[in-house]
Formats: structure tokens, sequence, C-alpha cells
């Protein structure tokens, strides 16, 4: 092959190669954007029963809550084995002292429930704009980003459900969550989201 042949061949290569790295710009763009539409679609539809969850709860000795799931389908129904120790953490109101909600933290997921006593509407502000969507949505993007670029696979994105009764939450439930830093952001996330819905419904 001449040096013209040559040049020629690799001036068609690096042609043929910026092609493809633009086509695999748009393509991930393209990703992007269905991530953005998705969690668009999630946060408007954040408290609809998913179908799935319900036929799970078909067959259970009491009337199951209705539930939001906010997880790709083949993950399982994130119930927590028995057996497994879990640290509980009270969550109280910084004012009045009085307990919000009990949050179970196991391994890789954590479980929160409202206390007994209080009635949380998932349509008091700011639940769903502020906890669903700015911290809880907001850490599985993050993972979906990082599963994108090879840094984590698809079952170890973070995922969550909101179970409720109406429109009243009995349980939050998030998994795949190991990070203990994610852990104490939620913590003090949901603390502060249900002393300001408190401070509505009074």
């Amino acid at each position: 092959m001449s040096n013209e042949e040559e040049l020629k061949a690799l001036a068609e290569l690096k042609k043929e190669l910026e092609e493809r790295l633009a086509k695999l710009e748009k393509e991930m763009e393209h990703v992007k954007l269905l991530l953005k539409l998705t969690d668009a679609a999630l946060a408007a539809r954040s408290f609809k029963p998913a179908s799935k969850l319900v036929e799970a709860a078909e067959g259970e000795a009491e009337a199951a809550p209705s539930a939001v799931e906010a997880a790709p389908s083949s993950l399982p129904t994130p119930t927590p084995p028995v057996s497994e120790a879990l640290q509980e953490i009270p969550l109280r109101s910084s004012q009045t002292g009085e307990l919000l909600a009990r949050m179970f933290v196991g391994r890789d997921f954590v479980r929160i429930v409202p206390a007994d006593d209080k009635s949380f509407s998932i349509k008091v502000p700011p639940f769903n704009t502020f906890f669903v969507e700015r911290i809880l949505a907001e850490m599985r993007r993050k993972d979906e980003e990082q599963m994108l670029a090879g840094l984590k696979d698809e079952d170890e994105v973070l995922y969550f459900e909101v179970r409720t009764d109406g429109d009243i939450i009995k349980e939050i439930f998030i998994g795949n969550i190991k990070d203990r830093n994610r852990v104490r952001e939620i913590r003090s996330a949901l603390r502060w989201t249900l002393e300001r819905m408190l401070e509505k419904t009074r």
C-alpha cells in the first residue's frame, strides 16, 4: 500500500470513528431524555397503585394497602427477611419531640412506618415534591447514570415504593441502599418533610 493510499485509509477510518462517536453521543442523549421523561411520568403518577404490587398483595390475611412502585418490574417485592436484624430509629419532631415515624434499617434496605397516631396524606406537600422527587428519585437517577456508565449493575440501583391506604401513607420501602450517608440523608429529609406535613394539617 502506497503512502497516499495509507493516508486515505486512515482518513476514512477517522471519519468512520467520528460518525460512530457522534451516533453514540446522540444515543446517550436520547437515553438521558428518556430517563427524564420517565422520572417526570413517575413523579406525576407516583402514587398510582402498581398492578404488580396489587397482584402480589392478593391472598394476604388482611386487605393490603395500595402501593406505588419506582423500581424495575423484574425486582422482587421488597419484603425484608424476618430473621434479619433491624436497627430501629425513631423519627421525632425537633420542635415537640413527638414521634412521627419509625425507621427500620436493614443491611441493604430501609423501611419507614408512620407513628400509630399519625395520618400523613400523600397529597400534603412537601412529601411528593421534596421527599419523593428531590430525595428518592434523585438518588435513583444517580444510580441509573452509574449503571449506564458501567459502574453499577442493574440490581444495585436504588428503588423505592410508597404503600398507602387510600391517601394515607402506611409504609415507605427503599431497597438497594447500603450507603450509610444516604440513610442519614433520608432520615433527615423525611423528618423535616413530616414536620412540615404535620404543620399543614393542624
